[in-house]
């Protein structure tokens, strides 16, 4: 009876550490998902941050320039503000 015991202990703790390594294995399979996603959140970020806003500093002189030529077009063409100004 002793014997059996023993074998059946050790199916369990057998059984037991199987399942540790299969939850080690989901647990590291998961990091390296999240770990990926988050990579990729990161490279796009840092693609958004500088070559954007390099790109949008650049352009800002030419949008300033814009906006100036609208508020001159709306002065200009408004009559009550023309002939104040004039």
């Amino acid at each position: 009876m002793g014997e059996h015991a023993l074998s059946h202990g050790s199916s369990i703790a057998s059984q037991s550490l199987q399942e540790i390594e299969a939850l080690k294995a989901l647990s590291d399979a998961m990091y390296k998902l999240v770990k990926g996603h988050a990579m990729k959140i990161f490279k796009a970020e840092v693609i958004r941050r500088t070559v954007f806003a390099n790109l949008m500093s650049a352009l800002s002189p030419v949008a300033l320039l814009k906006i100036g030529e609208l508020i001159g077009e709306i002065i200009t063409s408004s009559p009550e503000i023309s002939d104040t100004t004039s």
